[in-house]
């Protein structure tokens, strides 16, 4: 009995919705890209706020009902340029880090090696906090170095 009631109540639903099938479809659709960006979370994401509210943001858009489906793939793709621009930047930060590492010797040591720590703990900061970073190493250099032993600093 229980089966029939449920089975009446879907089909005066869908009589009753103007949800067309195409809306639910692509509803679902939107849905699971969604599950699946919240799912396959990359880069250094713990402790980083601007993620979190990015994050909660995706949350949200999963919330939006069948009426939203526009709104909801317009948070899915501002949510994917924001993350595509976060890991990118995360990836140049590293390598920065990387080459700071072997510049951390001699007169430079504790220049360098500040200039490193900053760098990695910018990593769980804003996307315009790591560019600023970025900006910053490629354009500083330590004013202790000697004459002619600029390459020992690579």
């Amino acid at each position: 009995m229980k089966l029939f009631f449920t089975l009446i109540l879907c089909i005066w639903m869908q009589l009753a919705s103007s949800v067309t099938y195409d809306d639910w479809k692509r509803a679902l659709e939107i849905d699971a890209m969604i599950k699946a960006e919240l799912e396959n979370i990359k880069g250094f994401v713990y402790g980083n706020a601007e993620y979190k509210g990015w994050h909660s943001y995706l949350i949200e858009a999963l919330a939006m009902g069948l009426e939203h489906n526009q709104k909801k793939l317009a948070n899915l793709q501002s949510y994917q340029k924001y993350n595509s621009t976060r890991l990118d930047l995360e990836n140049q930060l590293w390598r920065l880090c990387n080459d700071l590492q072997l510049k951390i010797r001699g007169f430079c040591y504790k220049f360098y090696r500040t200039l490193r720590d900053d760098a990695v703990r910018t990593l769980k900061q804003s996307n315009a906090d790591k560019a600023s970073i970025i900006n910053k190493i490629q354009h500083i250099k330590c004013d202790k170095m000697q004459k002619g032993k600029e390459e020992d600093y690579a």
